[in-house]
C-alpha cells in the first residue's frame, strides 16, 4: 500500500476507522513512540485495555506467542491492539507466521509492526499494510513542534528565537528536547521562554554552538571557527571525537557535493539522495554539512559520499563493485551529539581528561579547523571559464562531433596549472568523454594516484570498478 500521509493517519485515529495493519518507520523513534501510545488509546478503552494489548519484540517472541497474540479474540470490547516492535528481528521460523496473518488480517485487532530506526520496512509488510513513515524533523517543521510541545504538553509558551536556540542545541532528538522543555517551563514558572531562560538551563549561547563551529569551517572562515574551538568542547555530549567526526563528515558531504555538481547530477536525485534521514545520529540536525545549501543549490541534508574503500577492493580485485555501493547510497553518518548544560575544563578533568590531554584535543582540534577549512578551499576552486569548456565539449560530444569535443577538452588541460583542482576536473571529463574504455583507465587511474585528495578521486575509483 502506499506511504500514508501524516493528515490522513492522525484523522484515522482521531474519527476512525483504522486500518487492521499499520507499518511505523522512519527515523523518528520519539515520533513513532506517541503515535503508537494514541493508537493504542483511540482503539482500546482504559477499563480494559490490560486484556486487550499486548506488546511483543521480535528478537524475543517464538511463533506459538505471535500466533496466541495475534489469534485472540477482544475481552469485553470492540477491538485490541499488538503491538510488535523491531518485526525484522524475528526469527526465520516465525516469519511465515507473521505473513500468513498480513494476507488475511483480523478486522477486530489493529496490528503495528514498529521498525527501528536505520531499517526499512520488508516489502511484504508494506504492501499488506498502511504504512506511515516519521521522518527526522528538522528546521521549520522542528521549531514549530517545540512550539507545539511547549504549548500543549508542558503547559508553557516559548518565544520564536528561543525555540530556534533549543533547536540548535537538541536536533532532531526530540526525547532529549521533551525533557529541555519541562526543565525550561519550571525554570521560568510560567513566563514565556525566552533565549535567556534556554541559556541559562542548557548552558547553550545563540552563535557558539557545535552547529556554528561546522558553520563556520564550511564558509571557510578559519578565525571564528577556531574561536568557536572552546566553546564546542565545552559543551556536555561534546569532545574531540564527536568534533572530528563531524568536520569529516561535513568536509566529505561538500566533496560530494562538488563531485555531484561537476557531473551535473539531477535535481531531483540530488533532494532523494540529501534527504536520507536513516543513519543520522539521534543529536545531529542538518547544520551538520554547514552551507552545503550553496554548494550544492539544495536543502541542506544529510549527504553520504560513496563507498570508496569497498569499491576500491573490488578494482583490486578485478571484479566490478557491487551494485548497492554503486553511485549514491544511504549509510551511516557519524553521529555528533548536541550541547548541554555549559561545563568548564574542570568538569572535563572530572571525566578523566586532564588539562594537558584537553589541550592536546583543543590543538588537533584547531589544526583540523585549518585543514578543514583548506581542502573546502581548495575543492571549491572551479572557475567559471572551465565550467563553460567543460559544457562546450559535453555538448559537441552529444552532438556526434566527438572529435571536437575532445580536442576542446585537451587544449583546456594544456592551459591549466599542472597538480591544481582544475586539472583534476578536466582529467575526470576527459576520462568521461573519451573514445575507448582504455583512454578512460589512464585518466581516471591519474586522477586517483595524484590527485587523492580530490573530490573526484571517489568518482573515478567507483568508474574503474564499475569497468
Amino acid at each position: 500500500m502506499p506511504t500514508l500521509s501524516m493528515t490522513a493517519f492522525k484523522g484515522a485515529v482521531a474519527k476512525g476507522p483504522l486500518a487492521p495493519v499499520y507499518v511505523f518507520h522512519g527515523a523518528d523513534d520519539h515520533l513513532k513512540d506517541l503515535w503508537v501510545r494514541r493508537v493504542i488509546e483511540a482503539a482500546t478503552d482504559a477499563g480494559t485495555r490490560d486484556f486487550n494489548l499486548e506488546v511483543l519484540r521480535g528478537g524475543e517472541c517464538d511463533a506459538g506467542r505471535l500466533a496466541g497474540a495475534l489469534d485472540a479474540l477482544p475481552m469485553l470490547a470492540e477491538r485490541r491492539v499488538v503491538v510488535l516492535r523491531d518485526p525484522g528481528a524475528l526469527k526465520k521460523a516465525v516469519q511465515p507466521r507473521l505473513l500468513a496473518y498480513l494476507k488475511q488480517p483480523a478486522t477486530e485487532t489493529v496490528l503495528l509492526l514498529v521498525v527501528p530506526a536505520g531499517d526499512a520496512p520488508a516489502a511484504p509488510w508494506t504492501a499488506a499494510a498502511s504504512v506511515v513513515e516519521f521522518r527526522a524533523l528538522e528546521g521549520e517543521d522542528l521549531v514549530k513542534w517545540i512550539v507545539h510541545q511547549t504549548t500543549t504538553a508542558c503547559g508553557g509558551t516559548i518565544l520564536p528565537e528561543a525555540a530556534a536556540l533549543l533547536a540548535a542545541y537538541g536536533g532532531s532528538d526530540l526525547s532529549l528536547l521533551d525533557g529541555e522543555l519541562k526543565k525550561l517551563v519550571a525554570y521560568t514558572a510560567g513566563a514565556p521562554i525566552d533565549a535567556a531562560a534556554v541559556e541559562a538551563v542548557t548552558g547553550v549561547r545563540p552563535g557558539h554552538t557545535v552547529g556554528d563551529f561546522l558553520d563556520a569551517v564550511a564558509r571557510r572562515d578559519t578565525a571564528t571557527a577556531l574561536a568557536l574551538v572552546e566553546d564546542a568542547l565545552a559543551q556536555p555530549k561534546s569532545s574531540g571525537v564527536t568534533l572530528v567526526m563531524a568536520l569529516a563528515t561535513q568536509t566529505l558531504a561538500i566533496g560530494w557535493g562538488l563531485a555531484a555538481r561537476a557531473r551535473t547530477l539531477g535535481v531531483a536525485t540530488r533532494e532523494r539522495v540529501l534527504h536520507a534521514p536513516q543513519g543520522i545520529g539521534r543529536g545531529v540536525h542538518g547544520t551538520i554539512l554547514g552551507r552545503c545549501r550553496e554548494v550544492l543549490g539544495a536543502p541542506p541534508r544529510q549527504v553520504v559520499p560513496s563507498r570508496r574503500r569497498s569499491c576500491a577492493r573490488a578494482a583490486a580485485a578485478g571484479r566490478p563493485c557491487d551494485e548497492r555501493h554503486q553511485g549514491l547510497e544511504r549509510g551511516a553518518a557519524p553521529a555528533v551529539a548536541r550541547a548541554g548544560t555549559r561545563r568548564g575544563p574542570e568538569s572535563h578533568a572530572g571525566r578523566g581528561m586532564t588539562v594537558r590531554a584537553l589541550r592536546s584535543v583543543r590543538t588537533v582540534l584547531s589544526l583540523l579547523t585549518l585543514v578543514c577549512s583548506a581542502s573546502l578551499a581548495a575543492q571549491s576552486a572551479s572557475t567559471p571559464a572551465l565550467d563553460s569548456a567543460i559544457a562546450r565539449a559535453r555538448r559537441l560530444v552529444n552532438e556526434g562531433a566527438g572529435a571536437v569535443g575532445r580536442s576542446v577538452v585537451d587544449s583546456v588541460l594544456a592551459r591549466v596549472t599542472p597538480g591544481s583542482p582544475d586539472e583534476a576536473t578536466i582529467l575526470y571529463w576527459r576520462a568521461t568523454l573519451a573514445e575507448s574504455w582504455e583512454a578512460a583507465q589512464q585518466d581516471y587511474l591519474r586522477l586517483m594516484l595524484e590527485f587523492d585528495g580530490s573530490a573526484l578521486a571517489g568518482e573515478a575509483m567507483l568508474r574503474l570498478a564499475q569497468g
